[in-house]
């Protein structure tokens, strides 16, 4: 992104102190923003359950901005795991910001495609780790002895 992009957004943005344990979106809730980390990091939860930790340079409600979707319930409760900061863009706002602007428009577009990668890298890499405990774990219930190599070491390097 061009400096003077980058300053364009930044300066549309509402910067925000984030307090340790508060929530920037809960799941289930209308999600109508568009937050950058700043600084800090943040516990993503997922059905009661801690999922992922992230931390600066990432984005946190990316799809809901991307699907273009008022009041898109959040898929997920971000909530800061340390005193953090973050830049808040409303998606309405944002998006007639960008509108009249192609190369800040594919700048933005592409940071949250690049985000949205990472995640579903991330799970990819999760539900391959998951698969292989529950073959283990099946090879284990049947008595079949757990050959050398294929122990957790081997799933997690894949």
């Amino acid at each position: 992104m061009k400096p003077r992009h980058a300053r364009k957004l930044f300066e549309a943005a509402r910067w925000k102190p984030v307090a340790a344990g508060e929530r920037i979106m809960v799941q289930g809730e209308p999600s109508n923003t568009l937050s950058l980390i700043a600084e800090g990091r943040f516990s993503l939860e997922m059905d009661g359950m801690i999922v992922d930790e992230i931390g600066m340079g990432r984005f946190v409600g990316s799809y809901a901005y991307l699907k273009n979707v008022k009041d898109y319930p959040a898929p997920i409760t971000v909530t800061a795991a340390k005193p953090s900061r973050v830049a808040v863009w409303e998606n309405d706002a944002l998006r007639r910001l960008i509108d009249n602007d192609t190369e800040l428009s594919t700048a933005v577009e592409a940071s949250l495609g690049l985000e949205l990668a990472h995640l579903l890298d991330h799970a990819r890499a999760d539900l391959e780790f998951s698969t292989r405990i529950d073959q283990l774990a099946r090879k284990e219930l049947h008595g079949d002895p757990v050959v050398r190599g294929e122990g957790l070491g081997s799933a997690a390097a894949g």
